[in-house]
């Protein structure tokens, strides 16, 4: 007659979502994060942040220039799993 409800774990173990809540005076914010498959993206792409400049957003929309001079580019990127990991990011 009934429906059993039982507890299957955390959101983070079932989504990959970290839930975190904050009281504000404005009322209760809930703040979803996914630090694991934003982690996951940084490191396939092979980022770091000491090679990395802080920009804020939004960024300059323009392209960027070809640097005629720099080294060619290396290395493999699986492209799909990549763009597919920013799509569920997003």
């Amino acid at each position: 007659s009934g429906v059993a409800i039982r507890k299957e774990g955390s959101a983070e173990g079932f989504l990959g979502v970290d839930l975190a809540r904050e009281d504000t005076p404005t009322g209760p914010v809930i703040t979803m994060l996914q630090t694991g498959l934003t982690k996951r993206v940084i490191k396939a792409l092979g980022l770091s942040s000491k090679l990395s400049t802080k920009i804020d957003t939004p960024a300059e929309a323009a392209p960027l220039p070809k640097d005629a001079g720099g080294l060619s580019a290396s290395g493999t990127v699986n492209y799909p799993a990549v763009i597919g990991m920013l799509l569920y990011l997003s």
